[in-house]
This record gives structure tokens, C-alpha cells and sequence, in this order.
């Protein structure tokens, strides 16, 4: 027995929170005029495609160390 419980997590996934999660997500996304996905915005720096990857990673490093 794994210890998950399927329902419970079905009933998280198709529940109140995670509905307005998802609204909250796609007006972020609007807000920030996203071009596509994946798109990560740090600090107003919008990075878009998954060969950004590195780009985010060097300036989420530079915040930490700043």
C-alpha cells in the first residue's frame, strides 16, 4: 500500500482552492502579457521558452545574492 488516497486528492484537484488558484494563475498570466508557456516572470523580467531555463536560474541566483 502506497499511503496515497486517490479520492482525497481528486477531490483537491476538483475543489474551490484549486479553482481559484488556476483563475488567479491565467490573470497573472494575462497581467504580465505572457507569449506562451513556459513563461516565468522574476522580478518583472519576463523569461519565455524552456531554453530561458539558465537565464532564470542566473537571475534568480543574482537576487540571492544581492
Amino acid at each position: 500500500m502506497s499511503g496515497r488516497n486517490g479520492d482525497r486528492i481528486l477531490e483537491l484537484a476538483y475543489g474551490e482552492a484549486a479553482k481559484l488558484a488556476v483563475v488567479a494563475a491565467l490573470a497573472e498570466y494575462e497581467e504580465f502579457g505572457c507569449p506562451g508557456v513556459p513563461t516565468w516572470v522574476v522580478e518583472g523580467e519576463r523569461f519565455w521558452g524552456k531554453d530561458r531555463v539558465d537565464w532564470v536560474a542566473e537571475k534568480v541566483k543574482q537576487l540571492k545574492i544581492n
